[in-house]
């Protein structure tokens, strides 16, 4: 199984831009300052802010996903529509040869 130390950072860059951007487009269309919605959503003042500042500085956004749930929830919206491409940049990984499927171990 791939370790997550070995999944690159150029990944997680993608998937940071677009975060930060969806969530902007989305706060805005909600008439919501940065702080605003922190604050709606029960999160530290600069939560949203740091997410929204990877467009330029990728390590600053790493949010947990109870944070995008209740951002989420503060903006009305399902999580989903916080992150609705950004999974289709990440490569999937191929199992090794004789590995089981990841149907086959839920079952």
């Amino acid at each position: 199984m791939p370790s997550a130390d070995k999944v690159p950072d150029s990944d997680w860059d993608v998937v940071a831009v677009e975060l930060a951007e969806r969530l902007r487009t989305l706060r805005k269309h909600a008439g919501f300052t940065q702080e605003a919605l922190s604050y709606a959503a029960g999160l530290d003042k600069n939560t949203v802010q740091n997410i929204e500042r990877a467009r330029n500085n990728k390590s600053l956004s790493n949010p947990t996903i109870q944070s995008l749930f209740k951002i989420a929830f503060a903006l009305n919206i399902p999580v989903v529509e916080i992150l609705p491409d950004a999974f289709h940049h990440v490569p999937h990984r191929q199992l090794a040869p004789g590995s089981p499927s990841p149907s086959a171990i839920e079952s």
